[in-house]
């Protein structure tokens, strides 16, 4: 194909055109031009960006496209830049010190909490804008560049473009594309250390139970799945104590593409991996002990409260199961879209709580990974 400016028509050279959340990516020759290799026979998103520019993604078919007829994609510049020569007065040292905290607690958030994020690093962490919403609980963080981050425990770098990160009172939604390049390891343990932590990365993932529940095999995977019912009482969420068979809790049919399904979920549901349990780190911060001496399932230190409609939530599950890992699902659209493999084709269709959420971009893979063995 084919990346030109909008207006002129002109070539645009070193642009980027990628599959989104994956390693598959070139850059355009000096004539605009370039080839892409080894793509998959499935629905994907391509995605094209350059400085300046506003990124355009655009699904792709390949059985739908005339291999004779390259590919032209016009992309447009981007308005926001205009504000990168706006002069502004410079911050006081209190609004400077605000937004460190804040920008903090976007990688806290963004990264993740867990293990690998303690090896995973934004590289350009000046090209991030911070705004205040509504006091310090509720903010959001944009980026006027790509923002490069650097994961040393699944040894990948991926070049994020963020649209925007919005913090609610403990809920969060990210918008923006991702592109994955593998690392070069320094030995060959290294390498093997890499690929025993995707490995454990990807089992008992969201790709994973999607990809489980595409296949029809979510018990043998390891997973269970029950009703997260809301207590108007407690104002809390619950789960019972014997939850219908998935298929009374999700349907799943196929789409008009053969990696499409169409989800119908009949309630918000909480997903437990029976194979894994959870970090003890992720014990430590965010359960805590009900007065029976059960679990709670709370992460209460960083999302003591959620937005569903308008009502404001405590997640509260009491449990008396082992700890293994339990994440929730909170449906905004009842009536998600998912795409083969493994991922919901609109992220604002649904709000992730537990242990989905702990991991962050830190404990993220490409989006064709599978394990080897």
């Amino acid at each position: 194909g084919m990346v030109g400016d909008s207006k002129s028509g002109d070539p645009l050279p070193f642009a980027n055109v990628f599959i989104d959340n994956s390693t598959l990516g070139v850059a355009t020759e000096t004539d605009g031009t370039f080839i892409l290799e080894n793509l998959p026979d499935r629905t994907f998103d391509l995605v094209t960006s350059y400085v300046g520019y506003s990124p355009r993604m655009i699904p792709i078919r390949l059985d739908s496209m005339d291999p004779d007829k390259p590919l032209k994609i016009e992309i447009k510049t981007d308005p926001k830049m205009l504000d990168r020569f706006t002069v502004k007065p410079p911050p006081t040292r209190r609004e400077a010190r605000r937004d460190r905290k804040l920008i903090k607690k976007f990688e806290e958030e963004f990264l993740g909490r867990s293990d690998n994020s303690k090896k995973c690093q934004i590289i350009n962490p000046n090209v991030l804008a911070v705004e205040l919403v509504d006091g310090t609980n509720v903010f959001k963080v944009t980026a006027d560049e790509e923002v490069i981050i650097e994961n040393r425990a699944l040894g990948y770098r991926v070049t994020y473009q963020l649209d925007e990160f919005l913090f609610d009172n403990g809920a969060q939604t990210t918008t923006g594309t991702a592109r994955f390049q593998e690392l070069k390891p320094k030995s060959r343990k290294q390498n093997r250390l890499w690929e025993e932590a995707r490995r454990k990365a990807y089992y008992g993932s969201l790709p994973h139970f999607l990809n489980s529940l595409i296949e029809d095999d979510i018990k043998a995977q390891g997973f269970q799945v029950n009703i997260v019912q809301y207590d108007s009482v407690t104002s809390e969420y619950q789960t019972i104590h014997i939850p219908p068979e998935v298929d009374d809790i999700l349907k799943l049919e196929k789409g008009g593409n053969d990696d499409r399904y169409q989800m119908t979920a009949s309630s918000d549901i909480e997903i437990t991996y029976t194979k894994e349990g959870e970090d003890q780190d992720y014990i430590k911060q965010f359960r805590s002990r009900s007065k029976s001496g059960n679990y709670k399932y709370t992460d209460i230190k960083s999302r003591s409260r959620i937005e569903a409609g308008n009502k404001i939530l405590q997640v509260i599950i009491d449990t008396d199961e082992i700890l293994y890992q339990k994440s929730v699902i909170l449906f905004r659209n009842r009536k998600p879209q998912i795409k083969f493999p493994g991922t919901f084709s609109n992220d604002e269709d649904v709000l992730y709580l537990g242990y989905w959420n702990w991991g962050g971009l830190s404990g993220k893979l490409p989006l064709f990974y599978k394990p080897r063995y």
